[in-house]
């Protein structure tokens, strides 16, 4: 996993983070298209994604991370692997290889996102009287918002309390991501900590 973090976040792939959603707006824009944010809050995705994870495997994600966002010239990849990157291919090798490392994070960053998508374009049409509803999403969600709308031909599967803490009020929902922010930041610094101590360990030996 920590080659496709690293390739990622390094700009390797020479794709910018967001770039097609910058595009959508713009072309949104041009043609008077009402444009509506269709994801689920990252607060949120957030929250259910750590709250998923037990503590000794949420400090494994925080070490593959760092390795990740700390890779060297050493690591860097040959033009051959940056074109296999970006392939589908690639997409699908990442989110096996995540189903296989932290099989607890596919659900909440994955399926219930697909879910969540699907029901947004489902709702943007409802409520704006739209004929045409042109939906933008990241590569990794293609299939599973094509899979959902066509499998949901009538709409009733799609509900929103199965996607988000649907019991919990909006102050509740803030309170508990913050929550879960602050202990995500608390054990990352952990984790960064414990990294940082055993590369200085290997250093000396």
């Amino acid at each position: 996993m920590g080659v496709f973090v690293w390739a990622f976040s390094s700009g390797s792939l020479g794709v910018t983070g967001g770039g097609e959603f910058a595009a959508a707006r713009a072309a949104a824009e041009d043609v008077g298209a009402q444009v509506v944010l269709g994801d689920r809050p990252v607060e949120i995705t957030l929250s259910r994604a750590w709250a998923a994870l037990p503590l000794t495997r949420r400090l494994k994600l925080c070490g593959e991370l760092l390795r990740g966002a700390l890779g060297t010239t050493q690591q860097a990849l040959s033009e051959e692997l940056v074109e296999k990157l970006k392939s589908d291919d690639a997409v699908s090798a990442f989110f096996s290889q995540l189903s296989n490392s932290y099989p607890e994070l596919v659900a909440p960053l994955v399926t219930e996102r697909d879910l969540y998508l699907a029901w947004s374009l489902k709702r943007s049409k409802a409520v704006n009287g739209a004929g045409v509803v042109v939906g933008v999403v990241g590569r990794g969600h293609l299939r599973g918002v094509v899979y959902t709308l066509l499998r949901d031909q009538g709409g009733a599967g799609l509900r929103f309390s199965d996607l988000v803490e649907g019991r919990n009020s909006r102050r509740r929902r803030r309170e508990q991501a913050s929550q879960g922010l602050q202990r995500l930041f608390i054990e990352v610094l952990f984790g960064a900590a414990a990294y940082f101590t055993w590369l200085a360990f290997q250093q000396e030996l």
